[in-house]
């Protein structure tokens, strides 16, 4: 009796159309339809959308024209290190501080130049005072000389007057001793008279001829004067040079030095993008880099550093996404540029390639905000485009060429002696 109860329960619900579990076949349909336009969907979309296949990278905005390296002028061990990497600096601002004793016996040599240089122009002046005052006297001594003999010449003058009117004198009494009418004595008086002026007339002559040449000879003497002069002058000049070339050879690096310590500056204002040299203590040999610095004002461009499994694939002028540390691409959106040169060996791990960027400030807050020497990041270099389908057939790829066997070479025919001799004939 239950079982007949319970085989009628059975029989109502499966005809109960409410309680069927059977979808109907509408619904069955359209889900396959809908199954088959997604699936035909998915593989539109591999097929025709594109994505960028990309090669990572580091990289550092650097000056296009280089950067300005610092060297150390004098060998020592450098006693203080004032900057850091990425410090903006200004010209003339302190770098290094570096003990030497060569930059010590280099400063005593150019104090010792300077004192040179200035007894040398002391010695010039002296002798120029000198020589000076010795022309003074020449000048002096000849105008007197000269007026010497002006007075000669007009005692020469009255002298001769003299002498004429006493040999006139003298041949009128002789004319009248012929007559008888004057004594022998007078005569004799006469004639030691015109003796008389005859001997003063050649004394003041020869006086005259003394003073003319001593004026001769004063013009020898200031000639003479003026040639040891020149002749002194040219040396201590030559000297003088000589020291104050030396001296401007070291002007690099005498206004940075002080007694024995040697003091780089920076050669512009700009960014330290490098230290060679960063620890207190270090010892650097002469013209040895402590630093390289980007000056301000000069165009940047992005050095990549390209691993090595992506350059064999990168080219000139393949389009570069740059992705800044200091702003941070979430916010602040990638930057792009372009490669422009590619490094034809490799440094260390990595080849050394440079991209020239679109943009050398990024919008902050609505004003643009220029960019630095030194900024670092992580560049991203498209070197191609493929289909989302080509992405999924790489296992496939990466499984046959796993699988790929080398050419079975044994087979070959193996050279005899004789086709070896025939061949090197």
């Amino acid at each position: 009796m239950r079982n007949n109860l319970l085989t009628t329960a059975n029989e109502q619900t499966s005809n109960d159309p409410f309680l069927s579990g059977a979808p109907p076949h509408w619904a069955a349909r359209g889900l396959s339809y809908l199954l088959i336009l997604l699936f035909g969907a998915l593989v539109s979309v591999s097929i025709l959308v594109e994505i960028p296949e990309t090669i990572s990278a580091t990289f550092v905005l650097a000056p296009k024209r280089g950067a300005d390296p610092v060297r150390a002028l004098r060998g020592g061990v450098v006693q203080r290190v004032a900057v850091v990497e990425g410090q903006d600096v200004a010209q003339g601002e302190k770098l290094f501080v570096i003990r030497s004793e060569q930059a010590g016996d280099q400063s005593a040599d150019v104090r010792s130049l300077e004192t040179q240089v200035r007894s040398g122009s002391e010695s010039l002046s002296i002798a120029t005072d000198r020589r000076r005052a010795q022309q003074l006297s020449f000048a002096q001594e000849r105008r007197k000389l000269q007026g010497r003999i002006e007075h000669l010449e007009r005692q020469t003058e009255l002298k001769g007057g003299e002498l004429t009117m006493a040999r006139e004198v003298v041949e009128n009494f002789t004319q009248l001793r012929r007559e008888g009418l004057a004594s022998a004595m007078v005569l004799k008086d006469k004639q030691v008279e015109v003796s008389r002026l005859t001997a003063q007339l050649e004394q003041l002559r020869d006086e005259q001829r003394d003073a003319r040449a001593t004026i001769e000879k004063l013009g020898y003497e200031e000639e003479a004067l003026v040639n040891e002069y020149r002749e002194r002058e040219r040396a201590v000049k030559e000297e003088l040079e000589t020291a104050k070339i030396r001296i401007a050879a070291r002007s690099p690096w005498v206004a940075q030095t002080r007694d024995s310590e040697f003091v780089a500056l920076a050669p512009c204002s700009g960014t330290i993008l490098r230290l060679h040299v960063k620890a207190n203590g270090a010892i650097v040999s002469d013209g040895e880099p402590l630093c390289e610095i980007a000056c301000a004002g000069e165009r940047l461009q992005a050095e990549l550093q390209i691993p090595q499994a992506g350059i064999g694939r990168i080219r000139n002028g393949q389009g570069v996404r740059l992705m800044y540390d200091s702003f941070p691409y979430q916010q602040f959106g990638v930057k792009f540029g372009a490669l422009c040169w590619i490094s034809p060996t490799a440094s260390t791990e990595t080849f050394r390639a440079i991209a020239e960027i679109d943009a050398e400030s990024v919008m902050v807050l609505g004003e643009p905000t220029p960019l630095k020497a030194g900024m670092a990041g992580r560049a991203e270099v498209v070197i191609a485009k493929r289909s989302l389908i080509s992405f999924a057939l790489d296992p496939i790829r990466r499984l046959r060429e796993n699988l790929a066997a080398p050419p079975d070479r044994s087979a070959q025919k193996q050279p005899t002696a004789r086709d070896i001799v025939t061949q090197s004939r």
